[in-house]
């Protein structure tokens, strides 16, 4: 399977540009496809997409086992556009050049990749797999950790904590975990949140500023948190 970009203008978020912007029409909403993401083995499903901080780089968790990182400001070489090809704007899908793959993760991964973060400095790496947490090196590729035996459900979401001294997840076993990303020695939660009585299909932290956790779950309801280590 292939994922479409498209270009955009940059938008901070909960920025007084932001705010004004929404206010108006839609114009600025991206249009026009620029590239497409290929290379994930046999086609295989993209469950989750995710940029780092900056925006630079984008990277895709699929059903093959592997999460991969993409440079889309950089076509791949080894698929030229056609030199005929003027503009993207009435190219089919299927003859959109190419963006570069410049990373594989696939070391400790075991099943289907079904959410993924990155830190602020794009040095880590998380992603789940079914029920294990997966730490890699975004710069190197090695995998430096596993989580796992502590979820009884597919792990829905992750997020990073703030200064990358926190991992969280939130799964379908209607718990978020928190994990100990400073003591490479512990391979067990330091914290359960317990409130949610259904699957909980997302999970997200203010690391700049109030460092309240977020979460969704499928009862219906959405609870904060304050984050205990950031107090």
């Amino acid at each position: 399977m292939s994922l479409q970009l498209r270009g955009s203008m940059k938008v901070r978020k909960h920025s007084v540009k932001n705010k004004q912007l929404l206010g108006r029409s839609a114009s600025w909403v991206p249009r026009l496809p620029v590239s497409r993401l290929v290379g994930h083995e046999n086609q295989a499903p993209i469950s989750v997409v995710h940029f780092t901080a900056d925006g630079k780089y984008c990277l895709t968790g699929a059903h093959d086992r592997t999460v991969r990182l993409w440079n889309p400001g950089r076509l791949d070489p080894a698929f030229p556009p056609p030199r005929n090809q003027q503009s993207s704007e009435n190219v089919a899908v299927r003859d959109l050049p190419r963006s570069l793959c410049i990373q594989t993760y696939h070391e400790g991964i075991t099943h289907e990749v079904s959410a993924l973060d990155t830190d602020n400095n794009a040095e880590s790496l998380i992603s789940a797999c079914d029920k294990s947490l997966v730490l890699h090196s975004l710069v190197t590729g090695q995998c430096k950790r596993r989580f796992h035996g502590h979820h009884t459900g597919r792990i829905n979401a992750v997020a990073m904590g703030p200064f990358g001294e926190t991992y969280l997840t939130a799964s379908y076993d209607a718990t978020v975990k928190i994990w100990d990303a400073r003591n490479h020695s512990a391979f067990s939660p330091i914290q359960s949140l317990n409130e949610a009585k259904d699957s909980v299909t997302d999970v997200q932290i203010d690391c700049e500023t109030t460092h309240l956790i977020r979460t969704a779950s499928v009862d219906g309801t959405c609870h904060q948190i304050r984050h205990r280590l950031s107090c």
